[in-house]
């Protein structure tokens, strides 16, 4: 068997409810292996951001964008793995990542969404994944165990969802003493990311609920300067076809509660896959008549697919409510949707739910609670939110804490080429 085979077997033996044991993870919505392979979509992932790379050397593609053009996500070859800049950071990368540059991969961050990559040339780098990072760890798992001929590396659906190396298990004796076993203590490593997003005061645990609806004195005591014009937000849908492209797609079959009580019988694994993939496919229905401008038949697509829990298909059928199409415009209800979506990760629905408290549409104006949001999307990568909190971080007060957090968010757009904040670097930072 030759190494793009091995390869190819190894991304194939990474399971799905492996993946989705660890909490804000989600197995990939499309995965297409050797002998399958779409070449249109090949083609698209190597204009996009694997030029070096053959169609013929490819093993697997992992998509991530929203249209399933294949113009974000991940190319797998014999030899190494190709990613667009909205995924990895390959400033602190090299891109393609070889796998023989590898030595070990782990979890990292408090939310199991970061990579800590330990490199042969000594240097251990901690980079933000996203909700497929589970996914790609045991996927570089599994391909670096297969190139050594190695055995396959056992379920991870044991793994503790904590960034513990396996060196620092390795260590233990198997027989330790009580009070020896009481005084270790294992330190989880989280990135700067990790422990800088704001607001502070806002536990993990509130971080991840629906926002609560707050009285107008405490929206006026937390609100932050607003610098988006309420034509501004007029115009977003006429960019979506754009920024649709970053969207991270997003699998979700039932709650991450769900997922941690019990696990689950055969049967009914089997029975949640097949109504993932039907959703997956009503979604995907739903986004050919949208771009058709079939309305109707894409407001009942997105229906059956959010109604089973598809965030994609929940924040669409939202943003058609926002926007009016096919249906009399109606921001209750495109809230409701975008809360739906949001609690399942989708980083445009959070940006959403950021926008409709900031302009106070269907819940109380918020300017706190719209900054909470449009920082959750920003941490997942997304150009036009890390934009959005670069731009409120600078007009929320001239301090150097605000200004270095302001640079920090607009220099992450910008190198996803997003023009305002390259724009807003230049004007306001002369860079």
């Amino acid at each position: 068997m030759d190494k793009k085979e091995l390869v190819t077997e190894a991304i194939a033996s990474v399971k799905r409810e492996d993946v989705n044991a660890v909490k804000h993870n989600n197995y990939p919505p499309g995965i297409y292996m050797e002998g399958e392979l779409p070449q249109k979509k090949i083609k698209n992932a190597i204009d996009s951001f694997a030029s070096d790379c053959m169609p013929e050397d490819v093993a697997a593609l992992v998509e991530e964008d929203l249209l399933c053009s294949g113009k974000k996500g991940y190319l797998f070859t014999a030899e190494a793995m190709y990613y667009d800049r909205s995924r990895l950071d390959e400033k602190r990368l090299p891109r393609p990542l070889p796998y023989d540059q590898i030595m070990q991969v782990e979890l990292g961050g408090s939310r199991n969404t970061h990579l800590v990559f330990t490199l042969r040339d000594g240097r251990q780098v901690d980079v933000y994944c996203g909700v497929r990072t589970n996914f790609l760890r045991l996927a570089l798992k599994a391909i670096l165990c297969a190139l050594a001929g190695e055995m396959e590396p056992e379920s991870d659906a044991k793994v503790v969802p904590e960034a513990v190396s396996e060196a620092k298990t390795e260590v233990v004796p198997e027989t330790v003493p009580e009070s020896d076993a009481d005084a270790e203590v294992i330190l989880e490593v989280m990135s700067g990311e990790d422990i800088e997003v704001i607001p502070e005061a806002v536990s993990e645990a509130e971080t991840e609920v629906v926002p609560e609806v707050v009285s107008e004195s405490d929206a006026d005591a937390d609100v932050i300067l607003e610098v988006m014009s309420e034509e501004d937000i007029e115009v977003i849908s006429e960019v979506m076809s754009e920024a649709e492209t970053e969207v991270v797609p997003e699998v979700v079959s039932e709650s991450d509660a769900d997922a941690d009580v019990v696990p689950e019988t055969v049967p009914k694994a089997k029975e949640k896959d097949e109504k993932c993939i039907r959703a997956m496919e009503l979604f995907q229905n739903g986004m050919k008549a949208y771009e058709a401008d079939n309305y109707t038949k894409a407001l009942s697509r997105f229906k059956q697919a959010a109604e089973q829990g598809y965030a994609e298909a929940q924040f669409k059928y939202g943003q058609m409510y926002y926007n009016g199409e096919g249906v009399e415009k109606d921001d209750a209800e495109a809230m409701s949707w975008f809360q739906k979506a949001a609690q399942q990760e989708c980083a445009w629905a959070q940006f959403f739910c950021g926008i409709m408290y900031a302009y106070g549409k269907s819940v109380p104006r918020n300017g706190y609670e719209a900054m909470n949001w449009f920082l959750k999307a920003a941490e997942q990568g997304l150009a036009r939110a890390q934009y959005e909190c670069g731009a409120r971080y600078y007009h929320e007060g001239n301090t150097d804490k605000n200004r270095d957090k302001a640079r920090e968010w607009l220099e992450k757009a910008a190198a996803q080429g997003y023009e305002e904040a390259i724009k807003m670097l230049q004007n306001k930072f002369g860079q």
